[in-house]
């Protein structure tokens, strides 16, 4: 019997149980094995990854252990990468997160300039609903990181979970189509720009350069703006976890302040 002590216990054996109940899809479900078969695993370039062993580690020597012998390591592995790359999570309300395969929403792209959203309903359904109008022969699109993040962030994360890279637009663009969601302030006290990179992170070569403003053409140090994003993504991920290291007097988040200070007081 599992003794299950913690939120985190749940979702581990959530993990493994998914993995498992695909598994027994080859035996009791064919068809549908198939199906699930034919989506990408990206099975090579995880082998031999951090998420490999942490795989080999939970799922495959866990089911092992409870004497799940009827599947090789390889065809675990093969759907662990199914799910990593094709999976939605469910978080509703009042339960551990979890995840699940919806083989047709699994065959829309990526964009990092979606038309659609998607959530999940009570009973375990996906609904996918276009968020703009899409024209008869129009794609489908959905993003496959956090519209938020900034274009750093979604092609690193990317990178390392579907192994592809994205050329969007909006990728393609500096000031990722106007919306500046990886600009900083100019440290011009009297001007209110947005500081962009010269080229777009996904296709700059040599480390890129200097960022400038938009407006006056202040220049901020590339290693500065990487010092300030690395604050302000541990910042973000700090206040999350419910802790609050810095307030400003007015009772804007620790973020602001440790924009402000790395680009206005160095």
């Amino acid at each position: 019997m599992l003794a299950l002590n913690s939120e985190r216990d749940v979702q581990q054996v959530y993990y493994f149980l998914t993995i498992l109940r695909a598994l027994y899809l080859r035996d009791t479900r064919p068809h549908q094995w198939q199906a699930v078969n034919r989506l990408v695993s990206n099975l090579e370039e995880r082998r031999g990854t951090k998420v490999w062993f942490f795989n080999q580690t939970y799922v495959v020597e866990t089911l092992q252990h409870f004497g799940v012998l009827e599947f090789s390591e390889e065809e675990i592995q093969t759907v662990c990468g199914i799910f990593d790359s094709n999976a939605f999570e469910s978080c509703e309300t009042g339960r551990a997160p979890c995840r699940g395969l919806f083989l047709a929403a699994s065959l829309i792209n990526s964009s990092c300039l979606p038309n659609t959203r998607h959530f999940s309903t009570p009973s375990g359904s996906l609904v996918v609903v276009a968020t703009r109008p899409i024209y008869p022969g129009g794609e489908i699109l959905s993003c496959y990181t956090q519209p938020r993040w900034g274009t750093v962030t979604r092609h690193k994360h990317l990178l390392n979970t579907k192994y592809f890279s994205c050329s969007c637009p909006r990728c393609l663009d500096p000031s990722e189509c106007g919306s500046l969601s990886s600009a900083l302030r100019c440290p011009v006290e009297s001007c209110s720009g947005g500081v962009v990179p010269p080229h777009s992170p996904v296709v700059q070569q040599g480390g890129g350069g200097d960022w400038a403003c938009t407006r006056c053409g202040a220049t901020v140090h590339q290693r500065k703006v990487l010092t300030v994003q690395t604050c302000g993504a541990q910042m973000v991920h700090t206040r999350s976890a419910g802790w609050w290291l810095v307030k400003a007097p007015n009772g804007k988040t620790c973020f602001v302040v440790i924009c402000f200070f790395c680009l206005r007081n160095n």
